[in-house]
């Protein structure tokens, strides 16, 4: 595990959310390829956009990380995924990191871009069991 430093300029960011209104206040959803939206944000412009997730998990044909893909995305963060999902982001060459403290929503994000720790291995991130549904807001973060 090791800090992100990387330059983040006109790089596309998806991060899996659980959709509130003001929409800014959507928060980080724990499971990743579960998430029903995902935000895309602008980091330069302190934007973002919300599409809906229409990977296999939700009757598309691809799976998260190629959809993801498909968008341009270059970089997801997470709180938690799967190793096969983690495997496949490097495969994409999308780079995956983590928040390095508790930022759930949206506008907290934005707002704090460099307070993410890039992930080298599946296991820096909290994992979780395929077949278990989460109905709650999403996990509580590790700090």
């Amino acid at each position: 595990m090791r800090p992100f430093s990387n330059n983040l300029i006109n790089m596309k960011i998806a991060v899996p959310v659980l959709v509130k209104e003001p929409i800014e206040e959507s928060v980080l959803f724990g499971h990743f390829g579960r998430a029903e939206h995902y935000a895309l944000l602008d980091i330069d412009n302190k934007t973002f956009e919300i599409i809906e997730n229409a990977s296999d998990h939700f009757g598309g044909i691809m799976s998260p990380p190629d959809f993801l893909a498909n968008h341009g995305v270059e970089m997801v963060l997470v709180e938690a995924m799967g190793e096969k999902a983690f495997q496949r982001f490097n495969e994409l060459g999308i780079k995956v990191v983590k928040p390095k403290k508790e930022l759930s929503t949206i506008k907290e994000l934005l707002e704090n871009p460099y307070e993410w720790i890039e992930i080298q291995a599946a296991e820096e991130l909290k994992s979780h069991e395929h077949g278990k549904h989460h109905h709650d807001n999403h996990h509580d973060c590790e700090k």
